[in-house]
């Protein structure tokens, strides 16, 4: 008899631990996060080294939408937290990239500065008077 209650003690006791863990609240925060990091992200569309990285952002964050319209909570909270993460990196790839070209730039101008030095000093102007 006391066999009896254990045995359906414990199988309460997993159904219910079991039917707590199915329940995946909706993934509202990691939705608007994403929705956020992707607007961030906006100008890294035309940025070729970040393209790829934002476009995976929004299929990821298109996959969560239709995930959570199906209620299929736990899986859209996964594709959203994809979606932060790319979108995230494109975002820092298309400052590496616009930074790289204004460091580009400047080493160019300081290229130019040396050149016109050089061309001074060797044609022997003083340009100290002035």
């Amino acid at each position: 008899m006391v066999r009896k209650y254990l045995f359906f003690g414990s199988l309460i006791s997993v159904m219910f631990w079991g039917s707590g863990c199915a329940h995946t609240p909706p993934p509202v925060a990691d939705m608007t996060n994403a929705k956020m990091a992707l607007l961030n992200a906006e100008n890294a569309k035309e940025s070729s080294a970040a393209k790829n990285y934002y476009d995976q952002a929004v299929k990821h964050f298109e996959k969560a939408r239709r995930e959570m319209k199906a209620k299929n909570y736990e899986t859209a909270k996964y594709e959203a937290q994809k979606a932060i993460a790319d979108a995230r990196v494109a975002k820092i790839k298309a400052s590496n990239e616009a930074l790289q070209k204004e460091v580009d730039a400047l080493r160019a101008e300081i290229r130019k500065l040396e050149k016109d030095f050089v061309t001074i000093e060797e044609g022997g102007e003083d340009h100290e008077a002035e």
